[in-house]
């Protein structure tokens, strides 16, 4: 009965100051979610909670910066499925193994994002694009903020998935990707909802299919690509909320319950939902599951693209 009198008594002290969420990216990106949370987070945890960015190295210094920190639930970590999965792929010296140096605590919200054409683009419907691929080898192209990103990953399983041959163009970032999107200086896109939503409601691009295996309600009529074709499984797209490992149980609980509360909250569930965000709040166990299937799909999609960490 010791141990667990201890955990509740950790549980009930808890948190004895601020919380610092992590953000390991510029400001300006994933900070943003972030924060759309955190004023609600704080009043469940009792205590504020504080958006620290910590760039650098692909993600990897701000998770590095929670993983050294003391398992006292004060310092977290907000980060995506490309830095939690994704940029052990990319580098050659990892400092920090983020399955065993982490501990999960929450999937807290699912990333959509998009098959998406030129609004003047002749194709209406994934079977369009398809089928005009698979006829035309090579000659449509997409473009991605980079090697390894969400959007490169996407453009290489529809490949695969659809058997066609499309040209891969790296940008530098998103707002480049929607300059030469509306440009048609190239033919599709494999974005987040949230990068392209403006050029639609703009008229300017137009979406054939969400990503995934189910629709996304906020934005109507449009299917899921899974209903083109069953088996398809786009890349791993979310955010999850970790700490360092050792952090005891009773605490991972503790602030699961506050996060889940948290993006439960009409206010909070709207806000993200019209950033093109699904709300998850998963169990530690599942996102554990959701980290090893990402490994295990990015590590064969980074094989047969042929990637090469750097």
């Amino acid at each position: 009965m010791l141990p667990l009198a201890c955990g509740m008594a950790v549980a009930q002290g808890y948190p004895s100051k601020p919380v610092r969420l992590i953000v390991p990216n510029a400001p300006g990106g994933i900070d943003l979610y972030a924060r759309v949370m955190t004023p609600r987070l704080g009043e469940e945890l009792g205590q504020p909670v504080i958006v620290e960015n910590r760039p650098g190295a692909g993600g990897i210094i701000g998770a590095e910066a929670v993983a050294k920190s003391a398992p006292d639930g004060h310092t977290l970590l907000f980060g995506t499925s490309g830095i939690l999965v994704t940029v052990q792929f990319l580098n050659k010296n990892m400092p920090i193994n983020t399955q065993k140096d982490l501990a999960p605590i929450s999937l807290v919200l699912g990333i959509v994002s998009t098959l998406t054409v030129n609004a003047q683009s002749p194709f209406h419907s994934v079977n369009d694009l398809a089928t005009f691929a698979k006829r035309n080898p090579g000659k449509l192209s997409f473009g991605s903020s980079g090697v390894g990103t969400l959007p490169h990953l996407n453009g290489e399983i529809f490949k695969v998935a659809f058997g066609v041959d499309m040209l891969h163009v790296p940008l530098k970032g998103t707002a480049q990707m929607m300059t030469e999107m509306v440009a048609g200086r190239t033919d599709t896109d494999f974005s987040g909802l949230g990068a392209v939503r403006p050029q639609v409601s703009a008229g300017k691009l137009r979406i054939l299919a969400v990503l995934g295996n189910s629709r996304f309600a906020p934005i109507g009529d449009i299917p899921s690509i899974n209903e083109t074709l069953s088996s398809y499984q786009d890349a791993p797209s979310w955010i999850g909320l970790m700490g360092p490992a050792g952090l005891p149980r009773p605490l991972i609980e503790r602030i699961h319950s506050a996060v889940a509360k948290t993006v439960a909250s009409p206010d909070v569930r709207a806000a993200y939902e019209k950033q093109g965000l699904r709300i998850i709040a998963s169990s530690p166990e599942e996102l554990a599951t959701a980290m090893r299937n990402g490994t295990d799909q990015v590590g064969k999609l980074v094989k047969a693209v042929g990637i090469q960490p750097e």
